[in-house]
């Protein structure tokens, strides 16, 4: 159904949004090779949202693209924050691609906002 959803929404409106959204149900639903077309179409939109560039590491690291997976998700890492429901992921992705995480893009949004 998610797949359907952001079908839908990318049809009506193409935004880097909704360029991830289709990108990220295909990957989940295992239509890797259509994933990684949306989500070069959605860094290409907007290379500083780094939700959209995390999608796009997994979805290239995937596919055995780590050069591009690494690119993707240090560019993710230096421009901001992720939520504590995306560490584990975000981490073992790293972990898996050789990629350093700074500390400061594990900060909860609060931490920032008191720094």
């Amino acid at each position: 159904q998610a797949y359907e959803t952001a079908k839908r929404a990318y049809q009506e409106r193409q935004t880097i949004f909704t360029s991830d959204a289709l990108a990220w149900s295909l990957f989940v639903s295992g239509r890797l090779t259509e994933a990684v077309l949306y989500a070069k179409q959605a860094v290409r939109t907007d290379p500083v949202v780094s939700s959209v560039r995390w999608h796009a590491a997994s979805i290239f690291a995937a596919v055995g693209d780590v050069q591009l997976a690494r690119r993707e998700l240090k560019a993710a890492a230096r421009n901001s924050w992720f939520s504590p429901s995306q560490r584990p992921a975000l981490l073992a992705l790293a972990k898996k691609l050789g990629v350093a995480i700074p500390s400061t893009s594990l900060q909860s949004a609060t931490n920032k906002e008191t720094s």
